[in-house]
């Protein structure tokens, strides 16, 4: 027996609820029929389950190179399996942690 309810709908079709896959991830199914003599061919389908946001924050964050008035920042992107999707920014907020001033140009989207 199937480990997932099976559904047989009016029209004759078969209807699995398939569950315990990631965020943003590729599968492929492939479907075959049986009888006493044998199993048929298979038909094949794939598609991709809806994205969610990261799980898991970019990696290994660190400020480099500080002179008087800059600094360079740099990650790496979060684990690939938390990933949920297909990253396509990060955003960066910098903001003094005396006096109040927040550059004008931050937060800002990387792409």
């Amino acid at each position: 027996s199937p480990d997932f309810p099976l559904i047989v709908n009016e029209n004759g079709s078969v209807s699995l609820i398939l569950n315990g896959f990631r965020p943003g991830t590729a599968f492929n199914c492939a479907v075959s029929a049986s009888n006493l003599a044998a199993t048929g061919p298979s038909t094949t389908s794939s598609a991709i389950t809806d994205e969610e946001p990261p799980a898991g924050p970019p990696l290994d964050f660190t400020i480099l190179d500080k002179t008087s008035r800059t600094f360079t920042v740099t990650w790496l992107p979060p684990d690939p399996f938390f990933h949920y999707g297909v990253i396509i920014s990060y955003s960066l907020t910098c903001e003094e942690v005396e006096g109040g001033h927040i550059p004008l140009s931050y937060p800002r989207m990387f792409t």
